[in-house]
């Protein structure tokens, strides 16, 4: 699938067939998530399934959720982090973000979950293999067949010149000036990149060999999160352009209110 495409069709499954996830496909799913763990525990970030999803929600019910209400799947993927440093939640993202990409391939939706307000006996219970901390999870499983005619309909996403600057934040992004960077299609499509409450919190700032990365209005480990994803979606489609994309997560000072989260070539 052509990550241009995926960025457009990608959309967060909150109604499950109720149907367990079928042998063969489990095992599919073990490989891929095997896979991902080779990568994500490099950042102190494990992922493990659990099938019983029922026992899950019987646990986490009006505990977490999407927008605070619990998706009911067939099975989970736990994001297990190991070490709470910012850098385990943004890598953690990222891998998490494959998974998803990869679960598609094989025909399984997903959504993501926070699980802020679950207890630790509680997440214990939910994912006995659990050895860090768990603040969010995947639902994933058979979605239902997209039965609507014509173009799909979109959340609101802001322009271009609303989220990237050119050299300091007091100079929005001209068009011509992406075009000459050949930078347009990939930020046209990484408006797309999912994030919580579809704030979309991430600015770039170009320079002349490098973009940065900030998170404005930053709140906790939610927007690292979102940083993680939209690193993932820009190295993919950087990739699809012939760029090996590179992420540094230097230190360098805020801007105001945005946080600084790391630099990417181009």
């Amino acid at each position: 699938m052509l990550m241009a495409n995926f960025m457009k069709t990608r959309k967060s499954i909150r109604d499950f067939k109720n149907k367990k996830i079928k042998s063969g496909d489990v095992k599919k799913l073990n490989s891929i998530i095997s896979e991902v763990n080779s990568l994500a525990k490099l950042y102190s970030v494990d992922f493990h399934l659990e099938e019983n999803g029922a026992e899950v929600v019987e646990v986490l019910k009006g505990k977490g959720g999407y927008a605070g209400t619990m998706i009911l799947a067939p099975a989970y993927i736990a994001m297990d982090i190991e070490n709470e440093v910012p850098e385990a939640y943004i890598y953690g993202a990222y891998y998490m973000e494959d998974l998803i990409t990869k679960l598609q391939d094989i025909g399984l939706g997903s959504c993501w979950i926070s699980l802020h307000n679950a207890d630790e006996e509680s997440m214990q219970k939910a994912f006995p293999d659990k050895t860090g901390k768990i603040e969010f999870a995947l639902g994933i499983g058979y979605p239902y067949a997209n039965l609507n005619i014509g173009e799909e309909k979109y959340s609101s996403r802001l322009g271009l010149e609303d989220f990237i600057y050119d050299g300091d934040f007091n100079t929005p992004i001209r068009i011509e000036t992406l075009e000459s960077y050949g930078l347009d299609d990939l930020f046209y499509y990484l408006r797309y990149a999912p994030s919580s409450k579809n704030l979309q919190p991430w600015r770039f700032l170009i320079t002349d060999s490098e973009v940065e990365l900030y998170i404005e209005n930053f709140d906790g480990h939610e927007n690292y999160v979102d940083a993680g994803i939209v690193m993932y979606y820009y190295t993919k489609l950087a990739e699809a352009s012939g760029i090996r994309a590179k992420w540094n997560l230097d230190e360098k000072p805020d801007a105001g209110n945005k946080k600084y989260i790391g630099t990417v070539n181009f």
